[in-house]
This record gives structure tokens, sequence and C-alpha cells, in this order.
């Protein structure tokens, strides 16, 4: 190469921004079952049940179940 064309590469390199040079916010994880597990929800806050069912194979399925109140026996609902 050229000393010219060295010398314009190295000023082209000069003014690039590169990723360590970025001001960018990298955004957290997003926690869907933030609001259903936080301790404090507030006043006048509604409180949901959420019932999730997911199928399997065949008649095999998945339900889950998120936001029941620890005043709740769970021995009772899950009939253990």
């Amino acid at each position: 190469l050229g000393s010219g064309l060295s010398l314009w590469l190295l000023s082209l390199f000069d003014q690039l921004s590169f990723m360590s040079d970025l001001d960018v916010q990298i955004p957290t994880a997003f926690d869907p079952f933030a609001d259903a597990n936080a301790e404090d929800s507030g006043a006048g806050a509604k409180e949901y049940v959420h019932i999730r069912i997911q199928q399997r194979n065949g008649r095999k399925s998945l339900t889950t179940v998120q936001g029941l109140k620890k005043e709740f026996s769970y021995n009772k609902i899950l009939k253990i």
C-alpha cells in the first residue's frame, strides 16, 4: 500500500465509532412473572390467577398455575 492510502485508512479508522465507543444501553432480561411475584402489589391492584395449559403428546398436557396466594392449601389443590 502507498503511504497516502495508509494515512487515509488510518484517518478513516479514527473517524469510525467502534462497539466499545457506543453509548448504548443493553436491555436487561425481561421477567414476565415479576408482577405476579411482587410482594407489595399496591392498593387497588387486581390479583389475577393465571392458568396455562400446554398440550403435549396425545392426551398428555402440562398445566401451570401462577398467582395463587399463600393462604390457599397447595396440598388440597394438588390433591396430595
